[in-house]
């Protein structure tokens, strides 16, 4: 595997295609000096700790870092966190570490105008191979919400928890990947921890690519971006154009991303052809009750399409004989 591009296959159903490229990239042009080279494993937050927060952005006012600093709970906390990595921590330990981590957040947010963004990039360099940068472009790739708007602080606490849990089962799942891309990246003059590697990936990701939001301190993100954008991400399916038996055009690709699959499932067009290696290969209607976006993550992104893949075409005889699928008995798409 160390010979390969690397494929980050992440819970939500993105997969990053070679990590590597992204994390130099962002390193050159984004805010890493300044930051990332000034960790503080202590159990006291400092004023040092929030000057560098605040070159990462945090924009923690004078009151703000008062109470930080000067806060009673925080070290008590801090002082039963070890820095161990997050996707190392057992399920039997993750227990304990979980419930401190969710009063360390619960006692940062109590202080008004301390969010996610403010608290975690300032925790990160407390405990940095535990805690993950949780600002507004991290939270919205991971849950799909934009923290940005008024959000109760006992709701944006769960969501807090809830988006850590998240980024431990990436870690343990990609285990291997991640050792992989510290590896590579050994010859970078500021070592970065695997917690921080992720939170880079899916910040990015959700800046560059999805949002296609290019500025950046030190100039525009360019070799790493994504290959296609959104509105070309079906150019596969005009260069899969064939012929049926009775020469007729069939359009039939493989679906990749979980991008392709709910765009096929809104439009509930066509056919979903779901292969399998140990049972036999299904024809489903897009709006099948067992076409649901957590099997074919599972399946596709998860797995990694070890044990079968997904397959859209908009002719139902050619799905038959192509892939020999039977129609699924439940959506019945053999019937008109």
């Amino acid at each position: 595997m160390e010979g390969m591009v690397l494929r980050i296959c992440l819970s939500n159903g993105e997969v990053i295609e070679d990590p590597e490229k992204r994390i130099r990239e962002y390193c050159e042009i984004e805010i890493y000096r300044g930051y990332d080279d000034c960790h503080n494993v202590t159990d006291e937050i400092t004023w040092e700790d929030i000057k560098a927060a605040n070159r990462l952005y945090a924009y923690i006012g004078r009151l703000e870092a008062e109470k930080l600093v000067n806060s009673r709970e925080i070290p008590v906390i801090l002082s039963r966190i070890d820095n161990v990595d997050l996707g190392d921590i057992s399920d039997y330990e993750w227990l304990r570490v979980r419930s401190c981590l969710q009063e360390l957040l619960r006692v940062c947010l109590a202080i008004r105008g301390v969010g996610l963004a403010k608290a975690t990039k300032v925790l990160h360099l407390k405990r940095p191979k535990l805690i993950p940068i949780l600002d507004s472009y991290v939270m919205r790739f991971l849950l799909n919400i934009d923290v940005r708007n008024f959000i109760p602080k006992d709701r944006l606490l769960k969501l807090g928890v809830q988006a850590i849990e998240i980024v431990r089962m990436d870690l343990i799942n990609n285990r291997e990947e991640f050792a992989i891309l510290q590896r590579k990246l050994h010859d970078l003059p500021i070592p970065l921890e695997k917690v921080r590697l992720y939170d880079i990936l899916c910040w990015t990701t959700e800046k560059w690519d999805i949002r296609e939001e290019l500025n950046a301190p030190y100039g525009k993100p360019s070799r790493s971006l994504r290959r296609f954008k959104k509105s070309e991400m079906f150019g596969e399916e005009q260069k899969a154009l064939t012929y049926n038996e009775d020469m007729k055009f069939v359009r039939c690709y493989e679906i990749k991303t979980v991008e392709q699959f709910e765009m096929i499932r809104s439009k509930g067009e066509g056919f979903i052809v779901i292969t399998d290696i140990a049972n036999p290969n299904k024809i489903h209607r897009p709006n099948c009750r067992w076409v649901t976006r957590e099997n074919f993550v599972e399946k596709v992104i998860r797995n990694k399409c070890r044990n079968g893949r997904y397959f859209w075409t908009n002719d139902f005889e050619y799905a038959k004989n192509r892939f020999k699928a039977q129609p699924c008995r439940t959506c019945k798409p053999d019937r008109l």
